[in-house]
């Protein structure tokens, strides 16, 4: 299918993901200005998604991945924020 339907939920992020046409893994960020107020806040956990994104890549294979923000993401810490990513990550590597 050509939509990213097949979603895993984690506690800070909804993750759509599908197998990618191509061998690398691509990634999508949404996070409104509903559930983080500044760029600086949005752009902050755009970037602890990206790193923890590419510290992972080379284990999760083709997939297309789009994590969207949930409404708590901005009550959340670094490190509960890698947490929820690893739990979403890892559910991916499982299934490969």
């Amino acid at each position: 299918s050509s939509d990213l339907s097949t979603k895993k939920q984690g506690r800070y992020f909804v993750m759509y993901y599908q197998k990618a046409a191509s061998d690398a893994p691509s990634l999508g960020i949404v996070i409104s200005k509903k559930h983080a107020r500044t760029s600086i806040q949005r752009n902050l956990a755009k970037r602890l998604v990206r790193e923890h994104f590419r510290l992972q890549q080379h284990d999760l294979k083709s997939w297309q991945i789009l994590l969207l923000a949930k409404p708590g993401i901005m009550r959340a810490n670094r490190v509960e924020l890698h947490q929820d990513l690893e739990q979403l990550f890892s559910f991916l590597k499982k299934i490969s």
